[in-house]
């Protein structure tokens, strides 16, 4: 699947951010299962696709899917481990599928049962979950809410770059222009440094070069003594 990771720039350059509720102990299959979640089993067929905030809802009717959880070897905390009433993560929605008309080994997964299934990738959970009110079925989120969540993780590399650094590419030299990721890190510099940041390197984990937005300042090394 292409853009299976998010451009969280392009996430928090936008106004606003689609948002789902899903209920415990779910969002925590999602985003901290050793065997992640990628299938939200609904009733019906989705067309959205891109960046989607999940947030785990106030019920607490599900809970019984902790122990089927654990007794596939998924250890879920109790219900004092989860958080409710908060979105705690971002996803890419990437697909929906039917269990039925788009039946294959996907189907065997151990999360499916449908018999609509939205397919997410990509999941990153939020350091601190961001309370807000849920609604039904999808509804916007204004950027502004989420956005140091957004920040915070968008300054680590996703695990394709953690994994394999040659998929970085270098970016430009000399000053980041404003518009830039890196002009906010370039700021933070010392002064005496500022004049001398060589290059950038940014994630280009995906097949069209395009990654998740993070990157690294390259400094030249430091004078002989």
């Amino acid at each position: 699947m292409k853009h299976v990771n998010l451009n969280l720039l392009e996430v928090l350059a936008a106004p606003s951010v689609r948002c789902l509720v899903i209920c415990q102990p779910w969002p925590w299959a999602i985003f901290h299962a050793p065997e992640p979640k990628q299938y939200e089993n609904r009733t019906w067929n989705s067309e959205h696709r891109g960046p989607l905030l999940i947030l785990a809802g106030q019920s607490r009717q599900w809970l019984d899917g902790v122990e089927w959880l654990r007794s596939e070897n998924q250890p879920c905390p109790d219900a004092d481990g989860l958080v409710f009433g908060a979105i705690v993560g971002i996803v890419n929605q990437v697909d929906a599928k039917h269990v039925e008309h788009d039946a294959g080994k996907w189907c065997s997964n151990r999360y499916v049962s449908g018999p609509w299934c939205h397919v997410y990738a990509d999941a990153r959970p939020f350091e601190t979950p961001v309370p807000y009110s849920g609604q039904r079925g999808y509804f916007d989120v204004p950027t502004e809410v989420v956005a140091a969540e957004l920040e915070k993780i968008r300054r680590t590399r996703c695990r394709q770059c953690a994994a394999d650094p040659r998929r970085w590419r270098p970016g430009r030299v000399g000053r980041p222009d404003d518009e830039h990721q890196a002009q906010t890190d370039w700021q933070a510099l010392p002064a005496a440094q500022r004049g001398v940041v060589a290059a950038w390197w940014e994630c280009a984990a995906n097949p069209d070069g395009t990654g998740c937005g993070a990157f690294e300042l390259v400094l030249p090394p430091p004078p002989d003594d």
